[in-house]
């Protein structure tokens, strides 16, 4: 399992992923900085765009590592708890859940899950923490136009990560989520950072 974590001016979280990413190969694509980041990780800066780009930037990490199982993370979303059980779910899809989450299939065990029918609106599938093992990225690719998110979202917050959960639902992906891992934060809308 390889991560990529999406930040835009969250500098200060890069030391609690180095911590918690130790192990696993990693990279963070900073998107349009106006602060400073640590030097010496592994990253990539991005400086173009406008809008709510993270579908964007999943994509352009996810070509360091092409082939590969994926966890997508946000830089606002720092893993409490055993990366390691993600990577090894018997799934082809793990949704990682935030503390006090109030998605209804968060309830402290590892099982699958079903999201619901393709005609609701929200499906509860956020990519705040996300692994896609690298069948499913080749499907997505598939819908996509080539990529793992749909350009069609780019510039806009929301909504690349439910029309993926739709796909899975179409396509019979299996999805699980895990007890043993869980995210900081909560989950909310986007606010554009003015640090």
């Amino acid at each position: 399992m390889k991560v990529v974590v999406i930040t835009k001016n969250q500098p200060l979280e890069i030391p609690k992923f180095e911590e918690c990413l130790k192990g696993f190969d990693h990279l963070y694509v900073i998107d349009r900085p106006s602060v400073e980041y640590p030097a010496g990780i592994p990253a990539i800066y991005n400086y173009s765009g406008d809008g709510f780009l993270a579908g964007r930037m999943r994509d352009i990490g996810a070509l360091a590592f092409a082939g590969e199982d994926i966890l997508f993370l946000d830089g606002d979303k720092v893993p409490q708890g055993d990366l390691r059980a993600v990577e090894n779910a018997p799934f082809d899809c793990v949704l990682l859940g935030v503390q006090d989450d109030k998605r209804e299939y968060f309830d402290g065990t590892t099982h699958s899950i079903t999201l619901p029918d393709i005609h609701c609106q929200a499906n509860g599938c956020y990519t705040c923490g996300i692994l896609y093992r690298s069948g499913v990225i080749s499907t997505f690719r598939k819908y996509n136009e080539g990529r793992i998110f749909h350009p069609t979202f780019d510039g806009t917050w929301g909504e690349e990560d439910t029309w993926n959960g739709d796909i899975m639902n179409h396509e019979r992906i299996s999805i699980g989520v895990v007890s043993d891992c869980l995210l900081s934060g909560t989950i909310g809308g986007w606010e554009n950072p003015k640090l």
